[in-house]
């Protein structure tokens, strides 16, 4: 997605998961979505191809307690290895807020749409 804010554009990755994940040791933090297995290439495509800043937003659903929050930020923003956004809460708070805890429902999915989107793990 290409977006232009206080003219600078941004070419934009969006990246939606699940806020938790089944372990064995029970539900735990999604703490990282991966992003690309090549920022240096993404940030140059960005920059080449669209005159664009690489950008992301990541959306973290936690669809049983219907709600979810979205984060945006540029490539430069990722600490490390850059190929994933960071999502524990520390991480989080650095990233520009788009959404937090917003209701699912006042978005117009339903219960049973919720559950149709939740993964669903089958234990072995």
């Amino acid at each position: 997605m290409i977006a232009e804010r206080d003219k600078q554009a941004f070419a934009i990755s969006v990246k939606a998961r699940n806020k938790f994940e089944n372990s064995i040791a029970g539900k735990k933090l999604n703490s990282r979505y991966k992003l690309t297995d090549d920022p240096q290439r993404f940030e140059l495509e960005a920059k080449q191809k669209y005159r664009c800043l690489a950008s992301w937003i990541a959306i973290s659903l936690d669809f049983d307690a219907g709600f979810f929050d979205a984060y945006f930020g540029v490539i430069n923003d990722l600490e490390g290895n850059r190929k994933g956004i960071v999502m524990s809460p520390e991480a989080t708070e650095k990233y520009k807020a788009l959404a937090r805890f917003r209701s699912l429902a006042q978005m117009g999915i339903s219960v049973d749409q919720m559950q149709s989107l939740k993964n669903v793990y089958k234990r072995k």
